[in-house]
């Protein structure tokens, strides 16, 4: 990514040629864009061994997947918290901090709450198996009773989840056209 800045007119002010300026592209640091492609990689694992853990059921394919889906959805859960912990401490650094959008905001929420519903809802089933005789520690008590509706939930999130990285995507593409076509002076005009 580059940090060039398109334009050095602050914001809301005409540009001597009478033109808006362009508002810059945001750039991040290389950690912080390694933890935002970690991420993306494994909610795209997670969900697709989500959905096919769901539809192979009991079967022996199904049973690993369902493993693998929760240890993407640890490492998910893990990687997420990082990603905020070090969005803190570069806060804290006097970094300058650009504003993020709601949809940011409301990813990061959710990209926390999900993987935590799916934990309580194996918590409750008892069912916190992973690979090698490891298994998740419990954070239900197990046998409430809840753990069908909280898996129901966790799935109703994931696929909000989906929604959520679909509109980020068409964001971030809907900005990086913007910001080249605003830079190379021409303009985007409706096709018939």
């Amino acid at each position: 990514m580059s940090s060039d800045v398109v334009s050095n007119v602050p914001m809301g002010t005409e540009a001597p040629s009478g033109e808006m300026p362009i508002e810059p592209v945001r750039t991040y640091t290389t950690p912080a864009q390694v933890l935002h492609w970690l991420t993306a990689s494994l909610v795209l694992c997670m969900i697709a061994a989500g959905i096919f853990a769901k539809q192979l059921g009991g079967t022996p394919s199904g049973d690993l997947l369902l493993r693998a889906h929760k240890v993407v959805g640890i490492l998910t859960l893990a990687t997420v918290l990082v990603r905020v912990c070090y969005h803190a401490a570069t806060a804290r650094l006097g970094e300058r901090q650009q504003p993020r959008p709601v949809l940011h905001h409301l990813l990061y929420v959710v990209l926390l709450i999900v993987p935590l519903i799916g934990w309580a809802g194996v918590s409750d089933l008892d069912d916190r198996t992973l690979f090698f005789g490891f298994s998740l520690p419990a954070i239900w008590r197990e046998g409430m009773g809840y753990g069908e509706v909280l898996l129901s939930l966790h799935a109703y999130l994931a696929f909000a989840l989906l929604m959520l990285v679909a509109l980020h995507i068409g964001a971030a593409i809907q900005n990086h056209v913007f910001a080249n076509n605003q830079s190379s002076g021409s303009t985007l005009e409706p096709t018939a």
